[in-house]
């Protein structure tokens, strides 16, 4: 088994979440990694981290939004509807993905979090206990339909 640990990999895109796009640069590496990755039998992983996409856009992202804490979909794409945004942006990773003609992919998640110190948002975090510490495991009834190891 080849064992690439990490494949790191920025979108260029990734709203709405079927948006999601590799940059043109980077399109034909990531998919002879990833080639080289499946033909070996090995994951594919990848980062991601809402606190970015929350802190670059306060305005138009909620904090519930990227805490796991919306009650009602925030974000509607297609058939799918995001009450957080992590499904989010692991969606358009698959999106991405799916452009470049990879398909039928598991990711693993390989790292997430939130910053411990700083301003506002990030002392509510810490006061609420974000619940990044808690991301499920396992398929629910809402957010993403895609398999997610974590």
């Amino acid at each position: 088994m080849l064992r690439l640990r990490r494949l790191v990999c920025v979108l260029a895109s990734s709203f709405p979440p079927s948006a999601g796009a590799f940059s043109a640069d980077t399109a034909s590496v990531i998919k002879e990694i990833v080639a080289i990755l499946l033909q070996h039998g090995s994951p594919i992983n990848i980062n991601t981290y809402p606190y970015y996409a929350y802190a670059s856009d306060p305005q138009h992202i909620s904090l519930d939004y990227a805490l796991f804490k919306s009650e009602s979909p925030v974000v509607t794409d297609g058939s799918f509807q995001y009450y957080n945004l992590f499904d989010a942006q692991l969606d358009a990773y698959h999106a991405a993905f799916e452009k470049i003609g990879v398909s039928n992919i598991t990711l693993t998640v390989t790292e997430t979090g939130w910053p411990t110190a700083g301003n506002e948002p990030i002392r509510e975090c810490r006061r609420k206990k974000s619940e990044l510490k808690e991301v499920r495991t396992e398929k629910c009834d809402f957010g993403s339909a895609r398999t997610l190891y974590l």
